[in-house]
C-alpha cells in the first residue's frame, strides 16, 4: 500500500510540473496601438520596457537609477506610412518640459518585418537624486539582437523571458555618455505590418529563441519523473508477483 501511495505521489508531481512548462500567458497590460485611416492597427506594442542609467552624484558618487516607461497613461503616437515604407511607435510619459519617451522603428521585407531602431530619450529628473546633470535629456540608443530577427507580417515577437539589451549607448548634449547604460525587456510583445481589418490585439506569434530555451528544463524534469513513475510502477509489480510465487508456494 505504501508503494502505492508512493506511485500516486509521483504521478502528481509530474502532472504539477508538466503544467508548470506550459504557456501562462502574459500580464494584462495596456497597449500602445497605431492605426490608419482605414481601421487597420498596423503596430501594437505590450509589455514591461525599463532602462538602467548609472550618472554621477555630488561629491563624485556613482548612482544608479532604473526609469521604467509607464503601462498605462503614456501619451501613444506613430506612423503606419513612414518615409521608405518604414512604421513605428512613440511612446511619451512625464510632466510637460520633463518629458521621457522611447521609440521603436521597423521595416518590411517582402512578407516580413524587423526592429530596426530602438531608441529613447530619458529626462534625468527627480529620480536622478543629486546628479550633476540634473535637468538635462539623456538620449538611448538600444541593440537586443531579438532572435528571431525577422518575423512574419500578420504575426507578433512574443517574449515571455526577460531580456537584456546586447548593447547600450547614450549621448549627452551631443557628447557620448561614459557611464554604463542598460535596457531590459520583461514579457514583451510586438507586432508591425499587421493588415487585418478590425483587429486590435494579437493574433499570432513568433516567441523568442529564449522562452524555447526555458522550456527544456521543466520538460526534462518532467520527463524525469515520469521515468521515476514506470520505475516504480514496475516495482511494485514485480515485488507483488513475487510475494504472490511465495503465497502458492507455501
Amino acid at each position: 500500500m505504501a508503494r502505492l501511495s508512493f506511485f500516486s505521489l509521483a504521478l502528481l508531481l509530474v502532472l504539477g510540473t508538466l503544467a508548470a512548462s506550459q504557456d501562462i500567458g502574459i500580464p494584462d497590460v495596456e497597449n500602445g496601438l497605431i492605426e490608419d485611416e482605414n481601421n487597420v492597427t498596423c503596430v501594437m506594442v505590450q509589455g514591461t520596457i525599463s532602462f538602467t542609467v548609472n550618472y554621477t552624484a555630488k561629491a563624485n558618487k556613482t548612482e544608479v537609477v532604473t526609469v521604467t516607461v509607464p503601462e498605462h497613461g503614456a501619451a501613444v503616437t506613430g506612423s503606419c506610412n513612414g518615409t521608405e515604407g518604414e512604421q513605428y511607435i512613440e511612446i511619451t510619459w512625464g510632466p510637460v518640459n520633463e518629458t521621457s519617451s522611447t521609440r521603436m522603428t521597423f521595416n518590411r521585407t517582402k512578407d516580413t518585418w524587423s526592429l530596426i531602431d530602438f531608441t529613447a530619450t530619458v529626462f534625468m529628473g527627480k529620480n536622478f537624486v543629486n546628479a550633476t546633470v540634473y535637468g538635462e535629456k539623456l538620449d538611448l540608443v538600444m541593440n537586443y539582437n531579438f532572435s528571431p530577427l525577422e518575423i512574419g507580417v500578420n504575426r507578433s515577437f512574443n517574449c515571455h523571458s526577460h531580456l537584456s539589451a546586447f548593447n547600450v549607448t547614450g549621448s549627452l548634449d551631443g557628447a557620448e555618455y561614459d557611464l554604463p547604460l542598460g535596457s531590459d525587456l520583461t514579457n514583451i510583445q510586438i507586432q508591425a505590418y499587421n493588415e487585418i481589418i478590425g483587429e486590435r490585439d494579437f493574433v499570432d506569434s513568433v516567441h523568442c529563441t529564449a522562452d524555447n530555451t526555458s522550456d527544456v528544463v521543466p520538460i526534462a524534469v518532467g520527463c524525469a519523473l515520469a521515468g521515476l513513475v514506470v520505475i516504480v510502477l514496475i516495482a511494485y509489480l514485480v515485488g507483488r508477483r513475487r510475494r504472490s510465487a511465495a503465497y502458492q508456494s507455501v
